[in-house]
């Protein structure tokens, strides 16, 4: 995020505030200039007159992976095991798209898993966040470039990001 706007992590301070909502907190209580809040208390922060800064998802990066869905070579080399991991990947595919197309059903879930019973923040979380999410199960060379930068061993700097994914099961499913 700092290097997109052209900042060094040595200009700024970090603090650890908790969770998302003790970063609120924080923000509100202007103990931080800028705090990474994720939806729907970005849109609390939004009506107390603060600014979005930065969306990852609109950058050259996009969202790096922060998920890994891995499974070794010889097991997906059985043809019974690659179908299972086909379909699965199919239908979480399915459900993405269904998280970003269908608000009704992307409240419910946001309503459970936030604790939110707002209708109007949790519209805006499902307006902010269905943008965000890639249309795609794809793994990104650029994203996992980006990825790269945060692993702590010296031989990363100079890793060719192709070597870290495969898409070839994505890109069966989506056959």
């Amino acid at each position: 995020m700092l290097e997109s706007a052209g900042v060094k992590p040595s200009e700024v301070v970090f603090i650890q505030n908790g969770g998302v909502g003790e970063s609120l907190a924080a923000l509100m209580g202007g103990r931080v200039d800028v705090a990474m809040i994720g939806y729907p208390f970005g849109l609390t922060a939004k009506k107390a007159g603060f600014h979005l800064l930065f969306r990852p998802s609109d950058t050259e990066y996009g969202l790096f992976p922060t998920a890994v869905i891995a499974a070794r070579d010889s097991w997906v080399r059985d043809a019974k095991n690659r179908k299972v991991a086909v379909d699965f990947l199919r239908a979480l595919n399915e459900g993405q798209q269904l998280a970003r197309e269908n608000a009704t059903v992307s409240k419910k879930a946001l309503k459970k898993y936030t604790r939110v019973d707002d209708d109007a923040l949790l519209q805006g979380s499902f307006e902010f966040y269905k943008s965000a999410f890639s249309s795609t199960l794809r793994t990104g060379e650029k994203a996992m470039a980006n990825a790269l930068k945060f692993v702590d061993h010296p031989k990363a700097k100079q890793a060719d990001p192709k070597q870290f994914y495969d898409n070839s099961l994505v890109e069966e499913a989506m056959r």
